[in-house]
């Protein structure tokens, strides 16, 4: 019978669910890149999909400083889709799904913005 490992929790893994929990509303991963010396931390509001400029950082504090900045100009980004969404030429073949992509930024852009009226 072989001895069973545990693995303990990464202090790495802990700092991804802190962050996690203090930004709900948000997709929040981490992206280990060979060439640097530290993680990337990515996030994107739920829902949207690669159509939206996600956030990146080097460290969990920079992210968070970058995230309240996103929220605080969530009516610029709210506006600045719909301006595109409306500015979509209705016959052009790559339309339909860039369309798909603006509609779904939107909507994850009025829950987040719903969310953080109501906190």
């Amino acid at each position: 019978m072989q001895p069973q490992t545990i693995v303990p929790t990464m202090a790495e893994d802990q700092g991804l669910a802190s962050v996690r929990k203090r930004l709900p509303g948000w997709d929040v991963w981490r992206v280990h890149v060979y060439a640097a010396a530290y993680p990337t931390w990515c996030g994107r509001p739920v829902g949207a999909i690669v159509g939206i400029r996600q956030i990146e950082s080097y460290s969990p504090v920079s992210f968070l400083d970058r995230v309240a900045h996103f929220e605080a100009r969530i009516d610029m980004h709210i506006a600045a889709t719909r301006a595109e969404l409306t500015a979509l030429p209705p016959h052009r073949p790559e339309t339909p799904d860039r369309r798909k992509v603006l509609d779904a930024q939107l909507a994850a852009l009025l829950r987040l913005q719903k969310r953080l009226l109501a906190s």
